[in-house]
């Protein structure tokens, strides 16, 4: 039977007209993703000399005197100590106190207008995106078919085998990963950074999943082959209490390797499969809170092979992401080359500003949390004055760290002289500086606690947009290599964040 010209014609000029839409629609979500990338890039370059600023610099440098403007400090004092414990609580009113607003010209202070340097904080949230897609854009993925036992398992969650915080981010990452596998059709799972196993034991029973965890642990590795063997015993401990004693206990289908993982690595791992020994044709991807650049090698990976369909992603541990001021190739950030052409990095300092979670500090215990901290900074920062004078050493030297001793100290003095015997500070030197001496410190700076704790909310607030920035490199990434790959892909927040504060997914599917 012969095909009609026109037929093919007219077929040939929808898919040509698809296609056209798609790109299309494709580079309008690019430009829209660059815009909300510069502008982001703009605001941290702007104030890189307040983010690059170290607490506990904060008296021996003297940054509230010279990175913040007069008229800035003069607001942020009339606010009490408990308010500027809360970031919420300074966006919200510090327009209530009496004061008028100066907008000074350019000078080399980072902050020299709070209005507005509030505003851009807000602005740059990644929660203001409007790349951000809310869960329910996935619901053709959510709804995962029922199994025989279902009604059984509806009752079982990670809860009484995992803290709190664990059990949450498990509940809902194995729930959406289960119902992506559901729409591509896979049962195969490559878990990197799997650490002890929680997702993949928890994929595996719950969702019948064939899951192989990879850690570049060998402990880590044994450890989550031990556990997962507990696992499976308390989940058919707890079947078998929801029904007769004829119930067959379930089988997990969980196998812990030790590997590193790249682009070029051999993804035949061994996956319990019923059909075959090992099967890599179809796999799904994913990390749960994946450390530093491990979270970038897996997005290169996605991309790369073919045999990977999805993958879902949570990174963290930003601080410990490489930079192009760090390294030339294969860095942690930038990731897409739209900001790698603009050779645009992230020093140390304020990518771990980016751990920061507005969430977690308005919590409703706050006050108690933001005191102990800011007593923690405050200590630190009288001793880097007592050891710059007294002992000629800078805290800006890696051999200068003090570590957790606040936790362990008793009083301030306490504070002093543990961290002299932890930097090995000679004996005859330690003894000759009194508790005295080292409480005339203390009170000398007493009065400067206030605006350390006003200087603190300034970086806090700065916080989310470092993170926003790094997400949304990391989309952008994704987005660039659509037309050679055919990925779509996604930001999702995938967990509450007062519970999980690292909780925005990035999500890959080749279609």
């Amino acid at each position: 039977m012969k095909s009609n010209p026109l037929t093919l014609l007219q077929c040939s000029v929808k898919r040509n007209l698809a296609r056209n839409y798609m790109a299309a629609s494709l580079s309008g979500d690019i430009l829209q993703l660059q815009h909300e990338i510069d502008s982001r890039v703009k605001f941290i370059s702007e104030y890189e000399t307040l983010s690059e600023a170290h607490m506990v610099d904060f008296l021996s440098c003297h940054h509230w005197e010279s990175l913040i403007h007069p008229s800035v400090r003069q607001h942020l004092l009339q606010f009490t100590e408990t308010e500027l414990y809360s970031v919420k609580t300074v966006f919200e009113h510090h327009k209530r106190v009496n004061f008028e607003e100066i907008v000074p010209p350019k000078h080399k202070y980072a902050v020299t207008n709070l209005t507005q340097y509030l505003k851009d904080c807000k602005d740059g949230r990644i929660e203001n995106s409007k790349v951000l897609n809310d869960k329910s854009h996935f619901d053709e993925y959510r709804e995962v078919d029922d199994t025989p036992r279902s009604s059984l398992q509806e009752g079982i969650t990670s809860k009484e085998y995992m803290c709190t915080k664990k059990s949450h981010e498990v509940d809902m990452m194995s729930k959406f990963v289960a119902s992506l596998c559901q729409k591509l059709s896979v049962r195969n799972i490559l878990d990197m950074g799997s650490g002890k196993g929680y997702l993949g034991t928890f994929m595996s029973l719950k969702y019948k999943l064939n899951v192989v965890g990879v850690d570049c642990s060998e402990s880590n590795s044994t450890n989550a082959l031990l556990r997962s063997k507990k696992f499976m015993k308390y989940w058919n401990g707890l079947l078998r209490n929801q029904t007769s004693d004829e119930f067959c206990d379930e089988d997990m289908k969980y196998t812990p390797v030790t590997a590193f993982i790249d682009p070029e690595s051999n993804l035949d791992f061994p996956f319990e499969n019923s059909d075959s020994e090992t099967s890599t044709q179809s796999i799904v991807l994913t990390g749960l809170h994946c450390c530093g650049d491990l979270s970038t090698t897996a997005l290169r990976t996605f991309v790369k092979r073919t045999e990977i369909k999805g993958t879902v992603i949570l990174g963290c541990c930003y601080h410990l992401l490489s930079s192009t001021n760090d390294s030339d190739e294969g860095q942690g950030f930038p990731l897409s080359d739209y900001l790698l052409q603009k050779k645009f990095a992230m020093r140390r300092n304020t990518r771990m500003l980016g751990l920061k979670s507005m969430e977690r500090i308005e919590s409703s215990d706050v006050q108690k949390t933001e005191e102990k901290s800011t007593r923690s900074l405050f200590f630190r920062a009288v001793l880097s004055v007592i050891l710059q004078q007294e002992f000629g050493l800078y805290s800006s030297s890696k051999n200068n760290r003090v570590g957790k001793e606040y936790a362990k100290s008793k009083s301030f003095s306490d504070y002093v002289r543990r961290c002299m015997k932890k930097l090995k500070v000679p004996e005859c030197d330690a003894e000759s500086l009194t508790d005295e001496r080292i409480m005339t410190y203390f009170e000398e700076f007493e009065s400067k606690k206030k605006s350390l704790i006003a200087f603190n909310m300034l970086r806090e607030a700065f916080g989310p947009v470092v993170e926003a920035l790094i997400l949304l490199d990391r989309l952008l990434f994704l987005r660039e290599q659509c037309q050679s790959h055919n990925i779509n892909s996604y930001l999702v927040r995938l967990f509450e964040p007062q519970i999980s504060p690292r909780c925005y997914a990035i999500v890959g599917v080749k279609s």
